[in-house]
């Protein structure tokens, strides 16, 4: 198992298979090697049955809620066998952000099954629809929970499902109204596993209200306005964070949090900007700060990656910071007409401006044999060689590597290598 992965030696004798492949993960993502790391985790998955799945997994890939969801092991410890892996097939769909049409599908099964799901099941459902622009899903799939287990359950359970209905509700036009939820749980008080998280999410919804006081006020008080050492859900703090520093003119600050997000994401295997679109804003704060290379690079992969996943919204996020930084080449940063530059990404009033973009531009994302050649390419291969590999004529490697310069907009392979170097 080691060795397929890039392990030096097989690991012998009895061993925590995730303390492990922790500890080969590692070694992985400081070399940068975040594909390879993406493949070990999966193979992990297939291979063995965890016997505590959330704690387990939730060391090795991304989900928003972790420590709550590890949380709700014991009080589940009935689907922990059959539902462990469902939930690890979700998350590492989503999180490669490749085929948005099966993330949805294994998403909403529970919608179509005889089986009551468990929370964690549901949980990642709900953020994974909703990532995929499909919010009506989202919701039926928050009610299953909210009507088998929301009265009768545990505080935590409750607690956890009204923060994320009001989560649900901040990725449609109800902005306003998810910040004063979000406020209200906060208020009532939050179980400790649930706090890092609540709060991210309640900053994001404020400044996405233009709240940005009340915004900088909830991150002093729970002492998330310095550094973060050992918190949980780190990055959606970073993100959130790096939003209220862009909103008010703070770049600096904002792109150090972005990068720092992206790094803890990459760390992961998250490739998905749906998640957390930390490259587009950090392509923003590098425009204003005038650092035009590294806003260009940022956004050009923010765009690839939102092709390729293919959601509406995310698209439009990334194609509005690339064709902002393309307006400006001299490096001066736009503004709008209230001299607010980063407002325009936040504010509700722009949402048809970049829909419009979006629908204007959209493009076909990479096929599957389309991408298994790009990935060769960029591995250093030749069309002869990739032809072997794959067990297709060298005209066929030609012709979808033609496809793959167009649809990605590059000229030959030092311009692959290129664009994927973030």
């Amino acid at each position: 198992m080691f060795e397929e992965a890039g392990s030096k030696e097989p690991v012998a004798g009895p061993v925590d298979p995730v303390g492990a492949v922790r500890t080969e993960l590692e070694r992985l993502v400081a070399d940068g090697r975040w594909y390879l790391a993406g493949h070990l985790v999966r193979m992990l998955s297939a291979q063995h049955s965890l016997s505590r799945p959330v704690t387990g997994y939730a060391q090795l890939v991304h989900i928003a809620g972790a420590r709550f969801l590890a949380g709700l092991e014991q009080d589940e410890s009935r689907h922990a066998g059959r539902e462990s892996k469902e939930v690890l097939r979700v998350v590492q769909a989503l999180n490669r952000g490749r085929q948005r049409g099966e993330v949805v599908r294994l998403a909403r099964a529970p919608l179509t099954s005889e089986d009551l799901p468990g929370l964690a099941r549901i949980w990642v459902g709900v953020l994974a629809l909703a990532y995929a622009g499909n919010l009506a899903d989202a919701r039926a799939l928050l009610r299953l929970a909210e009507d088998t287990r929301g009265e009768h359950g545990a505080t935590v359970t409750r607690s956890g499902l009204a923060l994320l209905r009001a989560r649900v509700v901040s990725w449609g036009a109800g902005r306003e109204a998810a910040s004063e939820a979000m406020k209200e749980i906060l208020t009532r008080g939050i179980p400790a596993e649930l706090r890092s998280l609540a709060v991210a999410w309640t900053v994001s919804a404020s400044v996405a209200a233009g709240e940005f006081s009340r915004a900088r006020a909830l991150l002093r008080e729970h002492d998330f306005d310095g550094p973060l050492t050992d918190v949980a859900d780190e990055a959606e703090l970073l993100f959130a964070r790096g939003g209220l520093h862009l909103a008010t003119g703070k770049h600096e600050l904002g792109y150090d949090d972005y990068k720092a997000c992206g790094r803890l994401l990459l760390s992961r295997s998250v490739h998905n900007p749906a998640v957390l679109p930390w490259r587009a804003h950090a392509a923003l704060c590098s425009h204003v700060l005038q650092r035009p290379v590294l806003a260009a690079s940022l956004a050009s992969a923010s765009v690839i990656a939102a092709r390729r996943w293919g959601a509406r919204e995310t698209l439009a996020i990334s194609l509005y910071a690339s064709s902002t930084i393309a307006a400006d080449p001299d490096g001066a940063p736009r503004r709008d007409e209230h001299g607010d530059f980063a407002g325009v990404v936040l504010r509700p009033e722009f949402t048809a401006v970049l829909n419009d973009l979006c629908s204007a531009t959209e493009h076909a994302p990479l096929t599957d044999p389309e991408r298994e050649v790009t990935e060769l390419a960029r591995a250093g291969l030749r069309n002869k060689e990739i032809a072997e590999r794959l067990s297709v004529s060298t005209r066929t490697v030609e012709a979808r590597l033609s496809k793959v310069y167009r649809k990605l907009g590059v000229t030959g392979r030092d311009g692959l290598r290129g664009i994927f170097t973030l």
